[in-house]
């Protein structure tokens, strides 16, 4: 974009939307962006110059973009970095842990039964194994 005037460009920044107001030559454009993922509001860099305008902002979380913008529904994103080839659902513990405390065994002893029943046999095997 030439002749963009510095001063007529307004950022509006929300988490999820990005709202760019500016005045190229005798021209107002105004765009709106539905971001893909949160955004943060308060960090973020224009810069003008003679034949661009650039825009920098700064990913809220720490994860891997899909896409920029929010065009249609793709898979959660996974955290990064990991070097491994293999995926975890890492969120299936959280799951199960939530579960688990809605439960609220009456006892010790009946937790560490819920815990041997769901066990493999291999588990069972080194639980039995720990417990003698």
């Amino acid at each position: 974009m030439k002749n963009v005037v510095k001063e007529s460009v307004m950022l509006e920044l929300q988490p999820n939307v990005t709202r760019l107001t500016f005045r190229a030559g005798d021209q107002t454009y105004a765009h709106s962006f539905q971001m893909f993922q949160s955004i943060d509001p308060d960090r973020h860099r224009i810069t003008v110059g003679s034949v661009k305008l650039e825009i920098m902002l700064y990913k809220q979380n720490s994860v891997h973009w899909k896409q920029f913008l929010s065009c249609e529904k793709v898979e959660e994103p996974i955290a990064y970095p990991s070097s491994s080839k293999v995926k975890h659902d890492w969120d299936h513990l959280e799951r199960e842990a939530e579960k688990m405390t809605a439960e609220e065994p009456e006892s010790v002893e009946a937790f560490f039964q819920n815990l041997y029943s769901g066990a493999s046999e291999e588990s069972k095997r080194a639980m039995m194994k720990s417990f003698v």
